[in-house]
């Protein structure tokens, strides 16, 4: 997809640069694109960036954004998707547009235009990699037109936000609140000293409220098995003793980024062999994480093993642990967005493969 940036800020480059790594042609525009090169390879006039995109991007100050959109009248054809994730601030640092939203006066001033306000809550780091807090969150949609707010979500989802982090507010007036929140933003900021954070919406349990999970099984080969799991694949070592309180060894791994551990236990009896249907899957946000961890196992003489079909259409790998049992490396997050055979028959491009329409 084509998509011109109005803007070359650091919002501008952040979007630009993970909307490219995705496979998406991008052009930034500037007023002064001859003096702006450090802001990426491709870099022309506000009006260039306009011509070019098929969705176009307001990543400009919100104090400015109505004066450079009033300026492209006539350059942008109707019924474009106009992404505003600007906010306005005044020089004493109060909301610029504090009664109505930015995203509300671009839409009135622009009505061929199809306005979606998204991204305002987060810096420009998390809204390139939201995969790079420490937990899920949560990203707004604001706008009137349905088929606009599912291109966008295609563009979230191309950033790396799943599917389960996209809350749709509603119209074009719930902007409002997504650009108020800028002040507890601001608060929040200096309480944590970072800007790299985002909060999650919670809803209403509606099935067993369950706060951690752990699985357990037994190890015939439980020195080189804790080993294999702690010194290769990397998953973070939460208990190890040697002699439990049931007289036995136990290592307790726990799951990065989830309440969720995995234990091995020493058993002395030889297990059965093979073992073709005791997994252990480890789902891994993009295919980068996931091929460190199969780069170490390589380089510790480990080899991939014949795999059941689903996970060869969904780009994982798998091996065997020290006793047999499966280890599938898989490069998306179940449960918050879809597996990638699901993502390419849908024609959407997807960060972890760049592959799609």
């Amino acid at each position: 997809m084509r998509i011109g940036i109005l803007g070359t800020g650091n919002v501008a480059r952040a979007l630009g640069e993970g909307w490219a790594a995705a496979g998406h042609e991008v052009v930034l525009g500037s007023r002064a694109p001859a003096e702006r090169g450090d802001a990426g390879p491709d870099v022309r006039s506000l009006a260039g960036a306009a011509a070019h995109g098929e969705v176009l991007v307001n990543a400009t100050p919100g104090t400015e954004s109505e004066a450079v959109l009033a300026s492209l009248a006539g350059e942008v054809p109707a019924g474009t998707v106009l992404v505003d994730v600007g906010i306005g601030f005044t020089l004493d640092g109060a909301l610029a547009h504090p009664g109505v939203s930015l995203g509300e006066r671009l839409q009135a001033a622009h009505p061929a235009l199809r306005v979606v306000k998204t991204l305002c809550t987060v810096t420009a780091s998390v809204m390139r990699d939201p995969g790079g807090l420490s937990g899920p969150s949560t990203v707004f949609l604001s706008g009137d037109d349905a088929g606009a707010k599912a291109v966008v979500g295609g563009l979230l989802h191309d950033l790396g936000w799943p599917e389960t982090a996209l809350l749709d507010l509603g119209g074009i007036g719930t902007a409002r609140g997504q650009e108020h929140f800028a002040l507890l933003f601001l608060g929040v900021a200096g309480a944590l000293g970072s800007h790299a954070f985002n909060v999650r919406v919670v809803p209403e349990a509606d099935t067993a409220t369950v706060a951690a999970a752990r699985t357990a099984r037994r190890s015939h080969r439980y020195a080189e098995a804790v080993a294999f799991y702690r010194d290769v694949v990397r998953l973070p070592v939460v208990h190890l003793a040697e002699d439990g309180p049931d007289g036995h060894g136990v290592a307790v791994f726990g799951l990065p980024g989830t309440p969720a551990t995995f234990e091995l236990l020493p058993e002395d009896r030889p297990l059965p062999g093979g073992r073709p249907h005791e997994q252990l899957v480890l789902y891994f946000p993009g295919r980068a994480a996931r091929d460190a961890v199969v780069g170490r196992l390589a380089d510790a003489g480990h080899e991939p093993v014949g795999q059941n079909r689903y996970w060869t259409l969904n780009d994982a790998v798998t091996f065997r642990d020290p006793d047999g049992a499966e280890l599938v490396l898989a490069p998306w997050v179940f449960g918050a967005e879809p597996p990638p055979a699901r993502r390419r028959r849908a024609g959407v491009v997807t960060p972890a493969t760049g592959r799609g329409r």
